[in-house]
């Protein structure tokens, strides 16, 4: 009996990112239930996230190229790959892998794409010149048009999409990021902990600028507190946060910590997390920090974080990219022992609808529906 096989899409394993971590994890949890591959686009370095030995591997390219016909030889060999191995059921992980996907629906019309974004599409934050809107609008149309089923992580993507394309709805399913979650009750909160910590790559859209405006206010008041930034990016934007940082005074007080394969572990050693982001998806950093019974401050962006925090009972959602009023609730925070601990005491409340069981389940359901259909 032919055996139903999947494959998972992702531009690249080599960064220590969101996109990267669902991608290995999920291939981990679904080659238990199909056989799984994951398809590299580019790869000239080791996996950043292990991927079990169930799991078939294939790397298009072992190293980038930037010539424009590349995507064109990435999407044969992939759709080749595809062919060979009976793969039928492509799920695409986020935008990086530009136009490629929809390349290899066009070479190998029998595979259906499941398309999973992996960010906001309502990117309202990111200011796009007039080439790039109309390449983002040729590009949701190769979304709405090849994919079978469209995968969003919130319930503010869902409903922008179901409201914008109203003809595509029913393709539309609402999934959350898997994650490694363990919901340990017994983890103690260190409430003496004078730490804060924020985690995610450094670049434009995790908004570490607002982190520097709203460290001078905090610690101006409170010189004895620190804050840790876990993560990497590019060395431009890395080095203009740094210089912000010593033309602020903040060198003892606000540090860019590098990364950390397992950050997880860290976090007992916080008092509280703190995120500025200009946009999100699904922060996955959001979720482990309530599963290590951390308070949240963080801008109420479009979507993301209200998905994660309830505002006054496990954290403090703030008007986005107000850097007086976030500064003030983390003044607010600092000063009170025992808002902090009431918070952390609520931090788990909503984590079982995260867990990888549940996330799991519903991965399952959809991937059958779709294996079903033929």
């Amino acid at each position: 009996m032919k055996q139903n096989k999947i494959a998972l899409l992702i531009s690249n394993m080599m960064t220590l990112g969101g996109t990267e971590r669902v991608t290995a994890l999920l291939a981990n949890q679904l080659s238990s239930e199909f056989p799984c591959s994951v398809i590299i686009g580019h790869q000239d370095g080791p996996l950043v996230y292990p991927i079990n030995s169930l799991v078939d591997i294939f790397v298009a390219h072992r190293k980038r190229n930037k010539r424009k016909l590349d995507i064109f030889e990435r999407a044969y060999k992939i759709s080749k790959y595809l062919r060979k191995q009976e793969i039928e059921l492509l799920l695409v992980i986020g935008r990086n892998n530009s136009i490629v996907p929809f390349l290899v629906k066009c070479l190998y019309p029998k595979v259906k794409i499941i398309f999973c974004e992996h960010n906001t599409i309502n990117n309202c934050a990111m200011p796009l010149n007039f080439l790039l809107k109309v390449k983002g609008m040729i590009y949701q149309a190769l979304v709405n048009y090849l994919s079978s089923a469209i995968v969003v992580l919130t319930d503010k993507d869902f409903e922008y999409y179901r409201d914008t394309y109203p003809s595509i709805s029913t393709k539309l399913s609402k999934i959350a990021n898997i994650s490694e979650l363990v919901l340990d009750k017994d983890i103690l909160y260190n409430s003496h902990s004078k730490r804060i910590v924020s985690v995610g790559r450094i670049d434009v859209q995790k908004g570490y600028e607002y982190t520097v405006e709203v460290a001078k206010r905090v610690f101006a008041n409170h010189p004895d507190w620190s804050w840790d930034i876990w993560g990497t990016g590019t060395s431009q934007y890395t080095q203009k946060i740094q210089r912000m940082i010593e033309e602020a005074g903040l060198s003892n007080h606000l540090h860019l910590c590098g990364t950390d394969p397992d950050i997880y572990k860290r976090y007992k050693d916080y008092s509280f997390y703190c995120m500025t982001s200009r946009w999100e998806g699904l922060p996955m950093v959001l979720l482990e920090a309530q599963a290590s019974k951390l308070p949240i401050v963080s801008f109420n962006v479009y979507s993301g974080p209200s998905e994660v925090i309830t505002n006054g009972v496990n954290g403090e959602l703030i008007e986005p990219w107000n850097v007086d009023i976030m500064a003030a609730s983390i003044n607010h925070l600092i000063e009170n022992q025992d808002l902090r601990e009431r918070y952390s005491n609520h931090s788990q409340d909503n984590l079982g609808k995260f867990s990888a069981h549940s996330i799991l389940q519903q991965w399952k359901i959809l991937i059958q529906k779709y294996i079903d259909e033929g």
